[in-house]
């Protein structure tokens, strides 16, 4: 599952203040070197060490799949939110599974319900599209 302890990161010229900023590269689970905005190769590259123990081509577009789930249905801003909320709760998250972690997240998203709502977040009912229940399907 996505993330486990994972930051927007301090680029050269401070943090991103934006989905977009700071093009930055990393080395994907199949040995591709990858070039994006610094927030999506952080949450990439730590959503990929989280999910390793898949086939790596599968761990890669799952990671990719949640990631366009959360620029694409939640302001930046919310998204470090939950991020620092996530972080909070990294020592309970270290070494979890998939279910786990998606209870843990799905909580956090929960207790952000109100917030997502106020910005007109889309998410289904459940917001599950937010934690990559989606993406897993074949």
């Amino acid at each position: 599952m996505v993330l486990v302890a994972f930051a927007a990161a301090c680029g050269s010229s401070g943090a991103p203040q934006a989905y977009d900023e700071q093009e930055s590269t990393y080395e994907d689970l199949s040995g591709n070197e990858v070039t994006a905005p610094l927030t999506e190769v952080n949450y990439r590259r730590a959503c990929e060490e989280t999910n390793k123990e898949m086939d790596a081509s599968a761990a890669i577009s799952y990671c990719r799949c949640t990631y366009n789930k959360w620029v694409d249905n939640v302001p930046y801003d919310l998204f470090l939110a939950f991020q620092d909320r996530i972080n909070e709760k990294r020592d309970s998250l270290e070494g979890a599974k998939f279910d786990q972690l998606a209870s843990e997240y799905g909580s956090v998203i929960d207790e952000m319900e109100e917030e997502l709502k106020a910005v007109n977040a889309v998410y289904e009912e459940d917001l599950s599209a937010l934690i990559g229940f989606p993406c897993t399907e074949g």
